[in-house]
């Protein structure tokens, strides 16, 4: 049996932490300390918007590996690029990432050896951070009104939570041949598109949605077709689902 202490509202608590210094090459206590560093002065201001925006970059470089379309060569580039400019980035690279003293030619390799057990690592919490996408909110924005946010969209969330093997596809023109289900208040809705043997599932994010008399319900009560933009998310090669922006007739 343990004992605690429940401790009253608004009271506070000391927590003390203790860590050894990161190995050379190791990026590992950059990570950790990012959770907290913004409720406790454990950097030095100078650094601050440098640990930001290498946070942030990370941070997008995993939502888009997670959701298929990460590319590592670029954001080596760019981290490089931004290190020969600000020299706060430098210093937290030269005590993390690279050796000190570097010309950061090993930057790449580290990154290499390193990102895939961080994307391994962020799967299981990256699920259930971007649950509410599509089902509460159609977007989340991470690092939101500062330059270095990005947004989960709901295609990349559906993506991330999924356990099947899916792809998202480049916004496209499609023709609707028929629209047969239309929820106005969530935008799912199934469909027949030109060219795709079958039903598709599609999604409405188009704000014309809430207005009375909308394009969409209007050709689902006169079973008439449209056209629509829309991003697709595939599985083996097939259309999963379509999510529309907007459409016209």
């Amino acid at each position: 049996m343990s004992f605690g202490e429940v401790l009253k509202p608004r009271q506070k608590q000391n927590i003390k932490c203790y860590a050894s210094i990161p190995k050379e090459g190791s990026y590992e206590a950059i990570l950790i300390m990012a959770a907290v560093y913004n409720d406790y002065p454990i950097f030095h201001e100078l650094y601050k918007n440098a640990m930001d925006w290498i946070i942030a970059k990370i941070g997008g470089y995993l939502k888009d590996t997670l959701a298929g379309r990460g590319d590592v060569e670029k954001l080596v580039e760019v981290i490089h690029e931004q290190a020969k400019q600000q020299s706060a980035l430098n210093t937290i690279l030269a005590n993390g990432i690279v050796k000190a003293n570097d010309d950061l030619a090993s930057l790449h390799g580290k990154l290499i050896d390193t990102l895939p057990e961080l994307v391994e690592n962020a799967r299981s919490p990256a699920k259930k951070m971007v649950a509410p996408v599509g089902k509460t909110c159609t977007q989340m924005t991470q690092f939101a009104d500062t330059e270095n946010e990005f947004i989960v969209s709901e295609p990349e969330a559906l993506v991330i939570r999924s356990e099947l093997d899916l792809e998202i596809g480049e916004m496209q023109d499609y023709v609707c041949n028929k629209i047969y289900e239309l929820n106005l208040g969530t935008g799912a809705c199934k469909l027949y598109v030109e060219g795709i043997g079958g039903s598709i599932n599609g999604k409405i994010s188009d704000p014309a949605l809430d207005t009375p008399n909308n394009i969409y319900s209007r050709c689902l009560n006169e079973q008439r077709g449209f056209k629509f933009k829309a991003k697709p998310v595939d599985r083996d090669g097939e259309i999963h689902k379509l999510f529309i922006s907007d459409a016209t007739e």
